[in-house]
């Protein structure tokens, strides 16, 4: 079955342009060109991958971003004007996968979208060929580790799951927050650090000794598998 791809953007001409490109190439497309629409037709097309545009009118993208983490765990590349590194990682803390600055290249774009799933698939194999396997239904909100149920609040799932979407790489405390709480960071709140030591204390409970959880000073979380 083809990779579908829904693409968010209020230039019709380039949303028809980059839309034809991507069909051409095999993969299945449907196109909104309103930011306000565009929460219903992730829900409702289940894309594989969103291309969403930064600018849009009425709803921008990186709200766009922000509100969609709250219930789709699919790639997010942003299309942006911008190429600046101060911007990339505040796409990144919005709960973008990736970027690509326009005028967009039809096979950059390509090549972007195969390396995603491409991670996603090595993230896959590598699950399989390990005893100790950690898995999450994001659909019912349930963990389980080499089948046995963790149990969690729907919180600490929360904060597993997006640590888990990005294993072995540093999650920030900032896009913890907007995920789980769905508001800005704020350090003088400990509520994500109490998150957090709820999933350490079900590790420590359910014996799941081939994943943790660490704490980076200034920069945030990561989940990674223990060698």
């Amino acid at each position: 079955m083809a990779a579908k791809i829904l693409i968010v953007e209020d230039d019709i001409v380039l949303a028809d342009l980059i839309g034809g490109f991507l069909e051409n190439e095999g993969f299945s497309i449907a196109k909104v060109n309103d930011g306000v629409l565009a929460l219903n037709q992730i829900r409702d097309f289940q894309p594989d991958v969103v291309l969403l545009d930064l600018m849009l009118p009425k709803v921008n993208g990186a709200q766009i971003c922000i509100e969609a983490r709250g219930f789709y765990s699919g790639f997010i590349i942003v299309i942006t004007a911008s190429g600046k590194c101060s911007d990339e990682e505040e796409l990144l803390n919005y709960g973008a996968d990736d970027y690509i600055t326009k005028p967009v290249k039809g096979k950059v774009l390509v090549a972007r979208i195969e390396a995603l799933f491409r991670r996603n698939k090595l993230l896959g194999n590598n699950e399989k060929k390990d005893d100790n396997i950690l898995t999450l239904e994001e659909s019912s909100k349930r963990a389980f580790y080499n089948n046995q149920e963790i149990v969690l609040t729907n919180s600490e799932f929360d904060i597993l799951h997006i640590l888990y979407n990005d294993l072995g790489r540093i999650v920030s405390r900032e896009k913890c927050c907007r995920f789980v709480r769905g508001i800005p960071y704020d350090s003088q709140d400990r509520a994500i650090d109490m998150r957090i030591a709820g999933v350490r204390k079900a590790f420590t409970r359910y014996g799941i000794e081939a994943y943790e959880i660490k704490t980076y000073r200034n920069k945030g979380y990561a989940l990674v598998v223990k060698k």
